[in-house]
């Protein structure tokens, strides 16, 4: 029985319980992510053992376990997409195409790592200050002719992947819309905010572990010049889309300027209830309260950007004025007393509150025990 060590982004991962000849494919097709040097981080290695599956499903396997280890590795300190990240070999600008598994993310790397070096194809790890991508150069998952799992694995080398240059750092960031009924040139579309936000948020990883993770992702688009989404009907037709993408990429280090900035955090007493004093006495009936959330944006249309957990939401309307005025528990006459105290209401506004306050708590951000 053999082991062997692989590099999952910041992480290890080791595989025990190899046969030898089932060691030598994974040298073959994990090449890129061999751990070749001993080195100790302090960090203990994740373990993943043989077992007594299959092959091709203890490959498949692997691919998830590895997958997982990389996601570790960056949990709490970068932020982690859901795509493929490629380079350019001169420049060593990176993109990460975001896109949902099935929705041909696999089939452009295996295109565009001809052209550009091949940095991962499931989770683009960056560094949101220095905009460092750390490689996760795996194999690629891929399914067989008739659509069954398990999917094959195969190597970078095997498919003729151009290695990344050293130093990859990203420079833009793309979501990916193959559309195999699009008539015309492929088209790079720059996105609102608000739009790249609703799109990417599904494909991240653990942003909520990331302290103010949703304000370092706005950051991060800002520096970038935006989030394009490149709408195309066949990969062969991205190559050019990417490197003008690329190309165009403004200086990195440059921070917007606040007229340019549709957004500001949230003050950070908006992201969790008060806690209310013992002496205030019980909670009045029916009483209502925002639930804590991991962080928030203000938009500059007055709505609210919200990420709890993995889900994100945004509230307008009335929605972000209930959202400050239920810090502590409060009553729906209490709400519209407030909202109302100047006169200027309409005659329909307790029905509207009560409406507002419904949609907020089947949305999970409002709370009535």
């Amino acid at each position: 029985m053999t082991d062997l060590e692989l590099v999952t982004g910041a992480g290890r991962l080791i595989v025990r319980g190899l046969q030898n000849d089932e060691c030598g494919q994974l040298v073959q097709d994990w090449s890129r992510c061999l751990r070749t040097v001993p080195e100790d981080d302090g960090r203990e290695p994740q373990t993943f053992d043989r077992g007594p599956v299959d092959w091709p499903t203890f490959q498949e396997q692997l691919v998830f376990a590895a997958t997982q280890s990389t996601i570790l590795s960056g949990q709490g300190a970068s932020l982690l997409f859901h795509g493929a990240g490629l380079a350019q070999l001169d420049t060593a600008h990176a993109v990460a195409l975001v896109a949902a598994s099935g929705t041909g993310k696999t089939t452009a790397t295996r295109f565009l790592g001809q052209h550009l070096g091949y940095l991962t194809d499931e989770t683009v790890v960056v560094d949101p200050e220095s905009l460092a991508i750390t490689p996760f150069p795996k194999p690629l998952s891929i399914l067989g002719p008739e659509g069954n799992r398990p999917k094959a694995q195969l190597g970078p080398d095997e498919l003729g992947l151009l290695a990344a240059p050293d130093g990859a750092r990203l420079a833009a960031l793309c979501i990916l819309d193959r559309n195999p009924d699009h008539v015309g040139d492929p088209v790079a579309e720059k996105l609102t905010l608000q739009d790249a936000l609703a799109l990417l948020l599904p494909q991240t990883s653990s942003l909520a572990q990331l302290g103010r993770g949703l304000v370092q992702l706005a950051q991060l688009i800002d520096r970038l010049g935006g989030v394009h989404r490149l709408t195309y009907a066949e990969s062969a037709e991205l190559l050019p889309l990417v490197n003008s993408v690329l190309d165009g990429a403004p200086d990195r280090t440059r921070e917007p300027s606040e007229t340019e900035r549709t957004w500001e955090p949230a003050p950070e007493n908006l992201l969790k209830p008060h806690q209310r004093p013992s002496a205030a006495g019980p909670r009045p009936e029916g009483a209502i309260r925002r639930l804590p959330v991991d962080d928030a944006l203000d938009f500059s249309d007055g709505s609210l950007g919200l990420l709890h957990s993995q889900q994100y939401s945004v509230i307008h309307g009335l929605g972000p004025v209930l959202w400050e005025l239920t810090g502590q528990w409060t009553t729906l006459d209490e709400l519209t007393e407030q909202l109302t105290a100047d006169g200027a209401a309409p005659p329909e506004a307790d029905r509207l509150i009560e409406s507002a306050v419904g949609v907020l708590i089947a949305d999970h951000l409002l709370e009535r025990p």
